[in-house]
C-alpha cells in the first residue's frame, strides 16, 4: 500500500472521528435539524415536475439503437458488475428480449410523464429498466446513470401522480361526486421523496470518482471496469 493511500485513509478516519465527536456534542441541535429536514412539507407540484423530468430523461436513456447493438455482441465479451452474473442466467441477453424490454421501458416512461398509473409505471421502469438499461453495463464500460433507477424506485412508492397528471384528473373527478374537488395540499408525503433524492445525490458525489478492477469475463477473458 502506497504512503499516499495510507495518509488518505488515516485522514478519512480522523475526519469521521472528528465529525462523530461534533455530532455527539451537538446531538440535540443535530436531532432538531434532522426532524426539520425529514418533517418538512412540500407542494405536490414539486414532486410532479421531478416525475416528468425523470421519465423524460429515462425515455432518452432507453436508446433502442444502443441497447440493440450491445445485445448483438458475443457473450464472451461480457463482464457484468458483481452480483449480476446470476441474473444473466435467468434473463440472457438477446436482441429480441433486449428490444422488447426497451420498448416496455419507453412506454412506461410515457405513461409516467403524463401521469397515468404513475406509481405502477415507475415500478415497471425500475424493474424492467434494470435489465434493459443494465445491458449497457455488461461489457466492461460502466455508464453512471444508476441514480436514475434509484429515483424511479422512489417514485414507485411516492404520491408523484397527485399533480400534473391524468391520475390527478381522475382523482378530482371522483372527488367532484362527493363534494368540492379540493386540490392536494402541502404535505410531508410530497417533500420526503425529494429529500431522499438530495441524499442520494450526496452519496454519489461523496463516493469515489474512479476505480479499477480486473477480472475474468463470462468467456474467460480478462476485463477492467472503470468510471468517473
Amino acid at each position: 500500500m502506497s504512503p499516499s493511500v495510507v495518509v488518505s485513509r488515516v485522514a478519512l478516519v480522523a475526519a469521521f472521528a472528528l465529525g462523530a465527536t461534533v455530532i455527539y456534542a451537538q446531538r440535540e441541535r443535530v436531532a432538531a435539524h434532522l426532524r426539520a429536514f425529514f418533517g418538512a412539507e412540500g407542494h405536490p407540484l414539486n414532486l410532479a415536475v421531478f416525475r416528468i423530468v425523470l421519465f423524460a430523461v429515462l425515455f432518452v436513456r432507453a436508446d433502442l439503437e444502443s441497447i440493440g447493438w450491445y445485445a448483438t455482441l458475443s457473450a464472451d465479451l461480457m463482464y457484468p458488475p458483481p452480483g449480476w452474473g446470476g441474473l444473466l442466467t435467468l434473463l440472457p441477453v438477446t436482441p429480441g428480449l433486449a428490444l422488447a424490454a426497451t420498448y416496455v421501458v419507453k412506454v412506461a416512461c410515457v405513461l409516467g410523464m403524463v401521469g397515468l398509473f404513475s406509481r405502477t409505471s415507475a415500478g415497471v421502469v425500475f424493474v424492467v429498466g434494470l435489465y434493459a438499461l443494465g445491458i449497457l453495463q455488461f461489457y466492461g464500460k460502466v455508464s453512471h446513470f444508476h441514480h436514475l433507477m434509484w429515483f424511479a424506485a422512489l417514485l414507485a412508492v411516492s404520491p408523484a401522480g397527485h399533480a400534473l397528471s391524468v391520475d390527478a384528473l381522475v382523482r378530482a373527478h371522483r372527488r367532484a361526486g362527493t363534494g368540492a374537488p379540493l386540490p392536494p395540499q402541502q404535505s410531508v408525503a410530497y417533500a420526503l421523496p425529494l429529500r431522499f433524492v438530495w441524499l442520494l445525490m450526496g452519496v454519489i458525489y461523496f463516493s469515489r470518482g474512479s476505480g479499477r478492477r480486473g477480472g475474468r469475463g463470462r468467456g474467460g477473458r480478462s476485463a477492467t471496469t472503470s468510471g468517473s
